[in-house]
């Protein structure tokens, strides 16, 4: 029978990280949640990542998460917020934080959108809306612990990526 060997993760300092991602948020204007999302680093990770926990900064992330967030670039986020997707699933998502009494305008500013957006969406009345707002709507779940139907939220989550040119 094979021996199963666990490997413990390489840590690293965080400082230069959260600065690649202090830069990717006002550069790119983009919602901290979004870049959990796009590099496929968990939501809790980040915001402690960026806010701390009890006050205290977080002095170090492991060297994957650290890769992950340096592979994410300001040409990803400017691809999720002008390509065009199905809205339905932001859709789905929109009514379920609803059935769970989330206010319109907390939903509006976690999507970085407005309220009558929002609407729009989660009536069907826009069939298309940007990958940002899709995977904000998911983060969203996430963040207000949400749980949804759908077997795609129950794996992890893949970083979200434009497609690049092979090399």
């Amino acid at each position: 029978m094979p021996c199963l060997t666990l490997t413990r993760p390489e840590w690293v300092l965080a400082a230069p990280f959260r600065a690649h991602v202090c830069h990717l948020i006002e550069s790119a204007r983009t919602p901290w949640p979004a870049i959990a999302y796009a590099a496929g680093v968990p939501l809790g990770m980040l915001h402690t990542l960026l806010f701390g926990r009890d006050g205290k900064v977080r002095p170090k992330i492991t060297q994957d998460v650290g890769a992950r967030l340096l592979d994410l670039h300001l040409e990803d986020l400017a691809w999720m917020r002008s390509t065009l997707i199905s809205a339905e699933h932001a859709g789905e998502r929109i009514r379920l934080l609803r059935s769970f009494r989330v206010p319109w305008d907390q939903i509006a500013s976690f999507l970085d959108l407005d309220q009558a957006s929002c609407q729009a969406i989660a009536r069907n009345e826009r069939t298309c809306c940007t990958v940002m707002v899709d995977t904000l709507a998911q983060a969203g779940c996430e963040w207000y612990g949400v749980l949804s139907d759908d077997p795609r939220e129950d794996e992890a989550t893949p970083p979200i990526r434009r497609p690049r040119p092979r090399r």
